[in-house]
């Protein structure tokens, strides 16, 4: 039995920067795992075949984690035999936090380790970029630089620990419907990754402010007003920025020390569907034996 931790995303700047001829975009991001994590139990069933998943949830369509499970399968040469995922969800779902990538990546190392199978990382990398853009990040988390379709991926080190509230309306936005809407030649360009990252590594918390953003937060807003009014919330509680996290509906603020945190929770928990405070963690997923 493998249980481990598996740790959502945040967007700290997110740019579009091209379509490609696929139809998928490329991006220019910093992305950064938190402290809110789904919970998953990975056990075989000596009476059993195949992949069962289980969750505290309803899972709707083919579930990602078990699609992790085949593919780790494949590439490990193993034939599945009886496999059981028990997953307690809290990272909350079309919110822009990477949940599913989060559970997926969890499910690629916990099979790793529950059947004593080594896989190179190039080989690792691939598996789960097939599985989703986020994924491979997910597989060691951290803060990272993202770029293509955010498969390239440049570890940085940030000296402070940052401390959020993050918010997100009942209301959920789908990936797909977003980038639908996007028209690259007509997107404001706002954040500056190179600065922001800059920053971000000499622990000038207050400058993050001037260089953050999410181009995709204006086709959110209109598509989701209240998206729009989250921000606002959290920018008077004395946010150093606050912002939409990939394509929505999450919106997060980051804040100069828990207590600043902790006190804008208190302000704001009970007049959204989800409010949470959260904190830097230096890796996507945490195995226990």
């Amino acid at each position: 039995m493998v249980r481990m931790l598996c740790y959502a995303k945040l967007n700290l700047t997110l740019d579009v920067t091209a379509k490609r001829p696929d139809g998928y975009h490329e991006l220019d991001s910093i992305f950064h795992t938190v402290s809110i994590y789904d919970r998953i139990t990975l056990s075989q069933d000596p009476v059993g075949y195949g992949i069962k998943v289980r969750c505290n949830k309803p899972i709707q369509g083919e579930n990602i984690v078990k699609s992790a499970a085949k593919i780790f399968f494949q590439v490990a040469g193993i034939e599945p035999s009886g496999l059981l995922i028990d997953i307690e969800k809290n990272i909350p779902i079309q919110a822009g936090m990477g949940g599913g990538s989060a559970d997926a990546a969890g499910v690629l190392l916990g099979l790793c380790t529950l059947f004593n199978v080594e896989i190179s990382p190039s080989r690792l990398h691939k598996a789960a970029l097939y599985l989703g853009a986020d994924v491979p990040f997910l597989l060691t988390g951290g803060t990272a630089v993202a770029s293509g379709i955010g498969e390239k991926l440049y570890p940085i080190a940030n000296k402070e620990t940052l401390h959020f509230i993050v918010v997100k309306p009942q209301e959920g936005l789908s990936t797909r419907a977003i980038f639908s809407q996007v028209d690259v030649d007509h997107l404001a360009s706002w954040p500056d990754t190179h600065n922001f990252v800059s920053a971000l590594e000499a622990g000038n918390l207050r400058e993050l402010g001037v260089y953050s953003g999410n181009s995709l937060e204006p086709i959110a807003t209109e598509m989701l007003p209240v998206i729009g009014q989250i921000k606002r919330d959290i920018e008077a509680m004395d946010a150093i920025y606050a912002a939409m996290t990939g394509t929505g509906s999450a919106v997060f603020g980051v804040f100069d020390s828990k207590l600043a945190a902790l006190r804008a929770y208190e302000e704001l928990v009970g007049r959204y569907d989800y409010v949470e405070y959260a904190f830097s963690v230096p890796n996507g997923v945490e195995l226990f034996l």
